[in-house]
C-alpha cells in the first residue's frame, strides 16, 4: 500500500513539472490599423497658352501665328454665311451701295470648317487685316485695293480670283449667283499655306496690344439691347443675355446664323468705331472710302453694359489702339468681339 501511495505521488509530481514546462498559451495582439492615405485631388489642367484675339486659353501656342483674315459676303442673297461662329473678331464695314462686308479673324484656323462665302477687298480692310499683321484671303479687289496690294509693305494675300487650291465653288450656292459661290476651309488653309511662301508667323518684336480681364465697361450704362444702323439697307443687332453672358446678332430682322453650325452667332464683347466715310470722286460704281488712319470715338459694351472709348489708328499697318476717355486702356472681357464701323452720325439705340 505504502508503494503504491509513492507511486502515485510521483506520477502527480511528474504532472505538475510538465506542467510548469509547457509554454504558455501565445496571445494574439490586435491588428494596427492602417492610418489612412489621403487621396491627393486631382490637379485641374491648366493650359498654358492664350489666343491673344480673346484672351481665352489655349492648347498649343498660337500667339506669334499670323491670324488669317477672311472677306465674307454679307448681302441678303448669299447668307447663310458660314464660320463666323468660330471667328475670334468680326469687323463689319460698309462696301458700297448700302451693303457691308465682314473682316472675320482667326488666330487658330485648323479647327474651323468651311468659310464664306468669299468676296472681294476694299483698302480700308486692307488697313483692318493689316494692322493685325494677319494673312488675308479675298476674292478680288477695289482698283484702288489691287493698287495698295501692290505698293504696300507687308500687306500679305491670297486672291480667290486666281487660287484653287484653297478655295472652291460651292455648286450649292450658284443659284444665288456665280459671285457668291467661292469658298475656302479651314482644312483647306492649315493644310497648303505653307506652299504659298509666305510668313507664317509674327517678327518677335510683335505684341497683340488687346487687354483682357474684367471688362472696362462694368462702371457703365445699361446695354441689353443694341441697335448699329449701316445704312437704309442693314441694321445690325445684339441682344445681351444674362445667363450666358453672350451678345446674340440678328440682321434683317432675323438672328444671324452661322451656315456650318446652324447656331446664331453670339460674341462677349461688342464695339461701335465712328470713323469718316466718304465717296471716291468719279468712281462709277459709288464705291466709298473709310478714313481708318487717324482717331475717333466709339462705344464698347461687355456684360451688358456699355461705356464711352477713344480709338486711334497711327497708320495703316498698326494694331487699332482703345481708351477710355480718361485715357486708360480699354480692357475686353475674355471672349469673342464685334466691331461695327460706321458714319460718325450714324443711328445707334442703346437701351
Amino acid at each position: 500500500m505504502r508503494k503504491l501511495i509513492t507511486i502515485v505521488i510521483a506520477f502527480m509530481l511528474l504532472l505538475t513539472a510538465c506542467a510548469k514546462n509547457t509554454p504558455p498559451e501565445p496571445t494574439e495582439e490586435p491588428e494596427a490599423t492602417p492610418t489612412p492615405t489621403a487621396t491627393p485631388a486631382p490637379t485641374p489642367t491648366v493650359n498654358p497658352y492664350v489666343n491673344p484675339l480673346t484672351g481665352l486659353p489655349v492648347d498649343k501656342p498660337i500667339a506669334q501665328n499670323r491670324p488669317i483674315a477672311v472677306m465674307i459676303n454679307n448681302i441678303r442673297e448669299a447668307l447663310p454665311q458660314c464660320g463666323i461662329g468660330s471667328a475670334d473678331i468680326i469687323y463689319e464695314v460698309v462696301a458700297e451701295g448700302g451693303i457691308t462686308r465682314m473682316v472675320a479673324v482667326f488666330q487658330d484656323i485648323s479647327q474651323v470648317g468651311r468659310i464664306g462665302s468669299v468676296r472681294s477687298t476694299r483698302t480700308y480692310y486692307l488697313d483692318i487685316a493689316q494692322g493685325l499683321d494677319a494673312i488675308l484671303l479675298h476674292a478680288g479687289a477695289s482698283t484702288y485695293a489691287y493698287e495698295a496690294l501692290k505698293t504696300r509693305d507687308n500687306c500679305t494675300n491670297i486672291d480667290g480670283i486666281y487660287d484653287s487650291i484653297i478655295f472652291y465653288r460651292d455648286p450649292d450656292r450658284m443659284s444665288a449667283g456665280y459671285e457668291h459661290s467661292l469658298f475656302t476651309s479651314g482644312k483647306l488653309i492649315s493644310e497648303n499655306i505653307e506652299d504659298y511662301g509666305l510668313r507664317l508667323t509674327h517678327d518677335e518684336d510683335y505684341v497683340c496690344n488687346m487687354q483682357f480681364g474684367t471688362p472696362s465697361s462694368v462702371s457703365g450704362t445699361p446695354a441689353e439691347y443694341i441697335s448699329v444702323e449701316f445704312s437704309y439697307y442693314k441694321t445690325g443687332e445684339f441682344v445681351y443675355n444674362s445667363e450666358d453672358g453672350l451678345y446674340y446678332v440678328s440682321q434683317y430682322d432675323e438672328p444671324h446664323i452661322d451656315g456650318e453650325t446652324g447656331e446664331q452667332l453670339a460674341v462677349k464683347n461688342v464695339l461701335i468705331l465712328f470713323a469718316e466715310h466718304s465717296a471716291i470722286p468719279n468712281d462709277d460704281l459709288k464705291r466709298i472710302e473709310v478714313d481708318l488712319v487717324g482717331s475717333g470715338t466709339g462705344i464698347f459694351a461687355s456684360e451688358g453694359k456699355s461705356i464711352k472709348i477713344n480709338w486711334s489708328k497711327s497708320s495703316y499697318d498698326s494694331q487699332f489702339e482703345y481708351t477710355l476717355t480718361d485715357g486708360s486702356p480699354l480692357i475686353f472681357a475674355p471672349g469673342t468681339s464685334y466691331i461695327n464701323i460706321v458714319e460718325s452720325e450714324a443711328d445707334v439705340t442703346i437701351d
